[in-house]
């Protein structure tokens, strides 16, 4: 004989598991995940970046736009002195001997020099200098070998995290035109616009 609860009606009121439903389709979170990340990401791009960097690249774009245009009419016409380049291959300090003065802007060619850390790595730089002096170019011309000295100094103490830094190109110009104003003895170099700012 089987012993009977001694309460049916306890049994009965007791909670029965219930049957999960989830009859839905399995795939319809992967395919939501594979809609909304291309999705999300060209909003991402189109709605903050892209403005982000409009807004960056106009407050200096014009003067770039004038560095880029001002280097090659002047590389065109000529050199005013100091041809001729310096040292070569992985040396420290090779390049920058050639540059090219049109008006009130003088173009520094490659110039390159060893990072601080790893010192295997090159920087290696283009860049025009302005200034609103009539004699600007004249000017830049007699203290170029001091010039390019400052230039090397300044670039090989750089780390290769440093080159990686954001806003590193604007305070590299600071310190090159602080640099160069000290040089030249007077407030000559008004700015300072790079054409090539690479690591190698």
């Amino acid at each position: 004989m089987a012993k009977e609860p001694k309460d049916k009606e306890t049994i009965e009121e007791l909670p029965t598991p219930k049957k999960s439903g989830g009859g839905g389709n399995p795939l319809i979170p992967v395919l939501a995940v594979v809609i909304l990340l291309p999705l999300l990401s060209y909003a991402m791009t189109a709605f903050v970046l892209v403005p982000m960097l409009k807004s960056e690249l106009a407050g200096g774009g014009d003067h770039a736009e004038e560095a880029a245009h001002a280097a090659p009419a002047a590389s065109s016409h000529g050199s005013s002195g100091g041809g001729g380049s310096h040292g070569g291959g992985d040396s420290h300090g090779g390049g920058g001997g050639d540059s090219a003065a049109h008006g009130n802007m003088v173009t520094f060619d490659l110039m390159k020099t060893n990072l601080a850390r790893p010192s295997s790595t090159l920087i290696i730089v283009k860049f025009a200098v302005e200034g609103s002096d009539p004699n600007f170019a004249g000017i830049v011309e007699s203290r170029k070998p001091a010039l390019i000295d400052a230039t090397l100094k300044i670039l090989s103490l750089l780390t290769l995290v440093d080159t990686q830094t954001p806003g590193i190109q604007n305070i590299v110009k600071t310190d090159l035109i602080t640099a160069y104003n000290e040089i030249l003895g007077g407030p000559y170099v008004e700015n300072l616009y790079f054409t090539d700012f690479v690591t190698q």
